[in-house]
């Protein structure tokens, strides 16, 4: 069980865990795994596997219903509400009974947006012809890319599979994290679908 929790990265145990016997620091560790536990997960609602008497006695055959208690603490050893496997922001609770998006895809409908900044916009995240819905000060068919300026002149690829289309206008702007405009590039305007 100490091993499945690794494998969800829910904790990390040490490297060449070795006793004598081979469960000694299994056992131990499975009694207060709270050091193990990744910063990511956090702490829920048990933070050990077997209690000190289960561990005191590791002979005992196991019941079925002895197991059960035992996957249980398991699997309230974390919060699995919080889980965000693709990293976009959205639990994989809610993406998958809220939203009906893939977790494991940051962006579920390949539109350029990931699933997090559209729930947050309220596009939906199944259609990927609303990922670059007109926001704030921009006019339709202008359309945002989020990319850093690390180098001067600034070079910046649009790396999205939304679509451009003719007619479309494409700029760059500066802007601090208040979202204050200092400066607006030339205006390009899409004369042709880009290929």
């Amino acid at each position: 069980m100490l091993e499945a929790l690794e494998t969800q990265g829910i904790i990390d145990l040490p490297d060449n865990l070795q006793g004598e016997p081979w469960f000694t620091p299994y056992m131990t560790i499975s009694q207060d795994f709270t050091q193990y536990m990744t910063a990511e997960t956090g702490l829920g609602e048990t933070n050990f596997i077997l209690t000190p008497a289960e561990a005191a006695d590791p002979g005992h055959l196991v019941t079925r219903y002895e197991f059960v208690q035992m996957s249980v603490r398991a699997l309230q050893a974390f919060n699995c509400f919080d889980i965000d496997s693709d990293g976009d922001g959205l639990p994989n609770f809610d993406e998958e009974n809220i939203y009906r998006s893939d977790p494991f895809n940051p962006d579920t409908d390949f539109g350029g947006v990931n699933d997090g900044d559209e729930a947050a916009n309220g596009t939906d995240l199944l259609d990927p012809e609303d990922d670059f819905e007109p926001a704030g000060f921009f006019e339709p068919g202008i359309y945002g890319v989020e990319e850093p300026c690390i180098t001067c002149p600034c070079l910046s690829d649009i790396d999205y599979d939304g679509d451009l289309y003719p007619g479309d206008t494409v700029f760059a702007i500066i802007q601090n994290a208040l979202g204050e405009i200092f400066g607006v590039s030339n205006k390009v305007k899409v004369h042709k679908t880009p290929q």
